[in-house]
């Protein structure tokens, strides 16, 4: 019993990479996993079209990111790499292009004021 669960352990942890893998090396699966990425950020992503694979190369087209502070539009990103590189601590970018890039930052008033004192008595 106990080798029985080990086993099912053992192939649920594998499958879970294996999975990504193949998410990644598929186009369908590549921009399924961008969409998601982008729906989970703290801000407004949005992309028009992706093209490619997130194993090797990727291609995105209108691009907009925007925040409260900042807002970012990209007409064509493009970008080769190597993914595998990272097993090995490298981040390989083999070329990155983009094109019609207009990024558009807003001045913040904070009104917050803090309760920190910093010229308080530390007491221990």
């Amino acid at each position: 019993m106990k080798k029985r669960t080990l086993l099912i352990s053992l192939m649920l942890v594998l499958l879970i990479p294996v999975g990504l893998i193949g998410l990644m090396n598929s186009t369908i699966g590549s921009r399924w996993l961008l969409q998601s990425i982008f729906s989970s950020l703290p801000a407004q992503a949005s992309v028009k079209t992706i093209d490619g694979r997130l194993l090797d190369h990727i291609t995105l087209s209108d691009l907009h990111y925007q925040s409260d502070t900042e807002t970012v539009a990209i007409k064509k990103l493009e970008l080769v790499w190597q993914p595998s590189r990272l097993l090995f601590g490298t981040l390989k970018i083999i070329d990155i292009t983009v094109n019609d890039l207009d990024i558009s930052l807003t001045e913040t008033t904070s009104t917050d004021q803090s309760s920190f004192d910093l010229n308080a008595e530390l007491r221990l």
